[in-house]
């Protein structure tokens, strides 16, 4: 059996795309009414800002727990 190992950081973005919608929706197990939907022109850009900075920070999360962890596990791979 392979082994594999590794550490990956997710973060949450917002789509209008019916099937991405409708994926979320099972795998969070939760409405598609509970995902925001922007509908003026700022309030997408507010929430393009959001996603930005929220992607900047997973991967932030991602390089320090990777090279915390890295150090005593051999293999481990960062996997974005």
């Amino acid at each position: 059996m392979r082994v594999r190992r590794g550490v990956e950081t997710y973060y949450l973005n917002f789509t209008s795309d019916p099937t991405a919608l409708d994926v979320a929706a099972r795998e969070n197990a939760v409405s598609d009414q509970s995902i925001p939907s922007a509908e003026r022109p700022g309030e997408k850009i507010a929430l393009k800002d959001k996603i930005a900075e929220s992607r900047e920070f997973a991967s932030d999360v991602e390089g320090s727990l990777y090279s915390g962890l890295q150090k005593g596990n051999a293999g481990l791979k960062d996997r974005g």
